[in-house]
């Protein structure tokens, strides 16, 4: 029985120092048996057994440069299988009926090429007001929630390009000289606190707020949005007051993000967002949305 114990104990080190060596080439990129074994925390001696056994598997190959190994073709595939199936909008549909808002309308809009598209929509329970369906698009360069955060939280490269491409878009005729600028102080406020918002841009006469929704690279996927509430909760928000609103929306933002795979600490874009209030001011409200059953769940 010692001997069956003993074999299950090393069974599962072997496992726990595979998923390490993975993690770290996910992680570094191709890299040498020094640099993993210092990242990992084993001996070197260790490294060189186990990737040879990874290598054998599949899940390891050497890389261009001699003696540095990435990850290989059979984790390549397995990755390209579950990220097939974490389709933004399963996740963010499952979500919006689990957070169903009484006045709010959930959406989700994605970029297509210069427009910002809704592909999902989820009505408010108690306010028919008009919201964003589905196929509704925008211009990329446009002042809507949807269009700021998805401008806004692209990688340093990806947001020069757009706003490259805006300054000579036809729907920005007029706007060349000063769109550059208008842009980055956009996105220093949006990043700053976690998402967007606008009043009767969205939808007309109503506040339309909006965060960003990360996958398990870290990297933009979508935005999602709350639409549907008076003008008086912009104000709030201008004199800097801590809205419910705004900390279920971003509360539900990460639930969809970790719902793809996301860890906030392997983010690309998903950095300086928000202050230490805010929070704390999310977690109050998850922990009143918890303590609410739900309130609005299907």
């Amino acid at each position: 029985m010692r001997d069956k114990a003993s074999n299950e104990e090393r069974g599962v080190e072997v496992l726990v120092k595979t998923r390490a060596v993975l993690d770290a080439l996910a992680r570094l990129g191709p890299s040498n048996i020094k640099t993993i074994s210092a990242h990992v925390g084993e001996p070197t001696s260790s490294m060189y057994r186990l990737l040879a056994n990874l290598v054998a598997l599949g899940w390891v190959e050497p890389a261009v440069k001699r003696g540095e190994y990435r990850l290989g073709l059979a984790c390549l595939r397995i990755g390209g299988q579950i990220e097939s199936r974490l389709e933004v909008q399963d996740v963010a549909h499952n979500a919006f009926r689990r957070y169903r808002d009484p006045m709010g309308t959930w959406s989700l809009f994605v970029r297509r090429g210069t427009r910002d598209v809704c592909i999902e929509m989820r009505r408010a329970v108690h306010n028919p007001l008009r919201a964003p369906l589905p196929g509704y698009s925008l211009p990329v360069d446009s002042d809507a929630a949807p269009s700021q955060a998805l401008l806004s939280f692209l990688v340093d490269d990806q947001f020069d390009d757009v706003v490259e491409h805006c300054r000579y878009a036809a729907d920005s005729a007029g706007r060349q000289a000063t769109f550059p600028h208008a842009a980055a102080m956009t996105r220093e406020r949006v990043r700053g606190s976690g998402y967007a918002y606008d009043f009767g841009v969205t939808v007309p006469g109503v506040v339309t707020l909006c965060a960003p929704v990360f996958d398990h690279r870290g990297e933009l996927s979508a935005a999602i949005c709350l639409s549907g509430y008076p003008r008086e909760l912009a104000r709030a928000i201008e004199r800097g007051e801590l809205v419910d609103q705004v900390g279920k929306l971003r509360y539900v933002s990460r639930e969809i993000s970790k719902g793809l795979g996301h860890a906030p600490e392997d983010a690309q874009g998903d950095v300086g967002v928000g202050d230490l209030a805010e929070h704390n001011h999310e977690a109050v409200s998850a922990a009143a949305m918890q303590r609410r059953g739900e309130t609005g769940k299907e």
